[in-house]
């Protein structure tokens, strides 16, 4: 995930599964991602047990640039897709993409997801039917994309029978095989420097957690990890049955506790605690507070010095305080299961829990001040978690409108609720119904502008990684928004993600070009344009064919010239100019000039603009640029000369 301004801190240590005092962060236990991350690739790569048919997938990927995978889940199938892309990756070569099933009919074919030398890992596996059949038709146009541009392309099918049986996969399909359990604990445990064996005749129980799928395996394997000691006798195969068994014990325990506490301010303290674990305790007092004064708890009749003090109440509800005065739940999933346990027994309470959360997002009580480090994103994490667990993915929306567009700390709050977006579309089972409602608040023009600033900032982080198409036609939208903080924010992010990615480059040109969808007749959708089509990104592309060179972004780029000749600004316009002059004096086999003339249309004022913004370029260095002027003054004369009109036909505009 990109950073959005709150902090980077994903993994067990943040989002409060497993003990509070991590040494190692499992990638593989963090938070979803759909654009899988160098880190990630890496650690994949050291802990990856090979399955059986490995090398007949290895050869088909490597030979024909496709591999379908049927396995059925359970068996480790996309570790596999990741690990089989990684070994086609070069230095520098961009993350590996996996596009979400496409959540509105308002977006670009998923062969535009498709990027030079890019690799791509499409997941079918967990598409409802009737979503599937769309998709599944575009994958042989996909793949022939794949092939024209030198990418890779990894698919996972759903199991046979539930409506996947295409033959056109089908015969392409390759089962891998479950790995070898005992080897892919091992495996992690050298990653963790515990290169312990497991014994040759394990127990029965042992077997049978052996039988586990091999993501909670790796999970196990990390939880034991964490709780080693550098004097450690206990053989290995114990230390993961108990760990397992008390895993699974946890959440019955906390019933009890619960049961057996029927104290409302206790009670309190304890999700307090849990939703803040790994805090300062003066921070679960204030949120224990927050939280009393949400769910409408009756003030305590004794005073507070005759109370137990912090330190008492925080130790009855078995919560450890630190020397340096951080609270923690010290067990291995007790946080987390606490969390679980009041959000799923309490239902009556869940709007005012939700109330409560909309109360903690404040600098104050998260860090968010300068000079302290943010703590945000734990209690993002939490929250989603628990709500994604009930079913309540309309309260985490609920909770993002109104830190967006509440509250005295507006640019922290905005960042606040961009966040919490994006962790919320990290998740694949739930991405899709966030993804639809920032689109919906996208294409409002009455958005707020707080909301519509923080769907820019999960459009550019969490969206576009996963789906480039469907971060630029929200942020298209976004780009009609009536307040003109959000259609800057907009077009300052198009243009970051153009900077990075020449795929972008070629999308936002194409959506901006194109006049079924608006055009470039609105001012701010001209900056974007301006933005986006640098000269200098267009006419050297490290490692591919200057996008210069493409027929359709040249068409599209004649399109958005021509808009900005005839309607922008002299000194707007004078400024684009120069940029565009001066990168063509750098690159002067580059189509630059060719596309501001081709966009004058061989209109006689236009070409002025162009021959006279040349001419106030040269002056200023009249020896160095002679040859740029007479270059652009030799492409003029050929327009006006010209028997053949030079605009950009749109035909093929609406289909792209």
């Amino acid at each position: 995930m990109t950073n959005t301004g709150i902090d980077q801190n994903y993994g067990a240590v943040h989002s409060g599964s497993g003990p509070q005092s991590n040494t190692f962060v499992m990638p593989d236990l963090r938070r979803t991602p759909w654009l899988v991350d160098g880190e990630s690739e890496d650690w994949l790569a050291d802990v990856f047990v090979l399955p059986d048919n490995w090398d007949v997938a290895l050869h088909r990927l490597h030979a024909d640039r496709l591999v379908v995978l049927a396995d059925p889940p359970g068996t480790g199938r996309q570790a596999a897709a990741r690990r089989l892309l990684g070994t086609v990756a070069r230095a520098d070569d961009p993350p590996i993409r996996r596009p979400a099933p496409p959540d509105d009919t308002d977006r670009l074919p998923l062969t535009e997801e498709v990027a030079p030398a890019g690799r791509l890992l499409f997941d079918l596996s967990d598409v409802d039917i009737e979503a599937r059949a769309p998709l599944l038709a575009e994958i042989p146009a996909v793949y022939d994309v794949v092939r024209r541009l030198g990418a890779f392309l990894v698919v996972i099918l759903p199991e046979p029978g539930e409506g996947s049986d295409d033959d056109w996969l089908r015969r392409r399909a390759v089962q891998l095989g479950r790995p070898e359990a005992s080897a892919l604990i091992e495996s992690h445990l050298r990653v963790f420097g515990m290169p312990e064996a497991l014994p040759e005749r394990p127990s029965a129980e042992f077997s049978a957690l052996l039988g586990r799928e091999p993501g909670e395996l790796a999970r196990l394997t990390w939880l034991v990890a964490q709780t080693a000691s550098p004097d450690e006798t206990v053989p290995l195969e114990q230390r993961m049955l108990e760990v397992a068994t008390s895993s699974a014990e946890e959440a019955p325990a906390v019933a009890r506790w619960v049961a057996n506490h029927t104290d409302g301010h206790q009670r309190a303290l304890l999700l307090a605690a849990a939703m803040f674990t790994g805090f300062p305790a003066e921070t679960v007092h204030q949120a224990q507070c927050r939280l009393a004064n949400a769910v409408g708890l009756p003030v305590r009749e004794a005073h507070e010095l005759a109370e137990p003090d912090l330190g008492a109440r925080l130790a009855e509800i078995d919560a450890v305080l630190d020397a340096a005065g951080v609270t923690t739940l010290p067990r291995y999933d007790t946080a987390d299961a606490v969390r679980r346990h009041f959000w799923v027994n309490f239902p009556g309470l869940r709007d005012r829990f939700v109330d409560w959360i909309l109360r903690c997002g404040d600098p104050d009580l998260l860090g968010g001040r300068p000079g302290q480090p943010s703590r945000a994103g734990d209690l993002i994490g939490r929250f989603v978690d628990v709500c994604v667990q009930v079913d309540r993915v309309d309260d985490i929306l609920r909770v993002a409108r109104q830190w967006a567009t509440d509250g005295p700390s507006v640019n922290w709050q905005v960042r606040l609720a961009g966040t919490l977006l994006c962790d919320t579309l990290a998740r694949p089972e739930h991405a899709s119904r966030a993804g639809r409602q920032c689109y919906e608040w996208a294409r409002t023009p009455s958005t707020p502008p707080g909301l519509g600033r923080a769907v820019v900032i999960a459009a550019e982080a969490e969206i576009a990684p996963r789906q480039p198409g469907q971060a630029v036609v929200r942020l298209h939208h976004l780009l009609r928004n009536e307040h003109a903080v959000v259609a800057d924010e907009a077009a300052a992010a198009m243009s970051r993600l153009a900077a990075g990615d020449p795929l972008f480059q070629r999308q936002i040109l194409a959506r901006l070009a194109d006049p079924s969808i608006g055009g470039l007749d609105a001012p701010g959708h001209r900056a974007a344009f301006r933005g986006v089509a640098n000269p200098e990104r267009l006419a050297t592309t490290p490692s591919a064919r200057p996008l210069l060179d493409d027929t359709a972004v040249r068409r599209d780029l004649v399109t958005g010239w021509h808009s900005v000749l005839q309607h922008d600004p002299p000194a707007e316009q004078e400024h684009a100019l120069h940029q565009w002059l001066t990168s063509h004096a750098e690159h002067p086999e580059g189509a630059l000039i060719e596309v501001l003339v081709d966009a004058c249309r061989r209109d006689f004022r236009l070409l002025g603009t162009v021959f006279g913004a040349a001419r106030r370029w040269w002056s200023a260095h009249p020896e160095h640029r002679r040859a740029t002027l007479l270059h652009v003054e030799h492409r003029i004369t050929q327009s006006r000369t010209a028997g053949t009109d030079t605009s950009p036909d749109h035909s093929q505009n609406g289909a792209r």
